[in-house]
């Protein structure tokens, strides 16, 4: 149960927002450049709250966030197509990938 539970855990932060991890990619391609900053920025500046305000009692989010601001600051490479939508299905599992991170994520505040 611990090892699924870390398991969670640690897929549910690559999916969060923030750096070059599989959720700033996904907030990339639905929001576009300027749409993945501010989605970033938000990301980055919760996590940091909950985490010095104590809602995170085992620093986990807010070492994460050092983690993603000290280690992935280069440039977001250029992608092949920047120019077309993303069609409903993928949208829908961004959607779906991000509620999952919620609850996976909330109960540990």
């Amino acid at each position: 149960a611990i090892a699924g539970f870390v398991g969670c855990l640690i897929n549910a932060l690559a999916l969060l927002p923030l750096g070059h991890t599989d959720g700033g990619r996904v907030s990339l391609a639905m929001f576009g450049r300027r749409g993945a900053f501010v989605t970033k920025l938000f990301t980055t500046l919760l996590l940091t709250l909950a985490g010095l305000f104590g809602l995170d009692d085992m620093n986990i989010l807010l070492a994460y966030v050092l983690y993603t601001l000290i280690w992935q600051r280069e440039l977001e490479g250029p992608i092949r197509n920047e120019v077309d939508e993303i069609d409903f299905s993928r949208g829908l599992l961004g959607i779906i990938g991000a509620i999952l991170v919620g609850l996976i994520l909330i109960p540990m505040l």
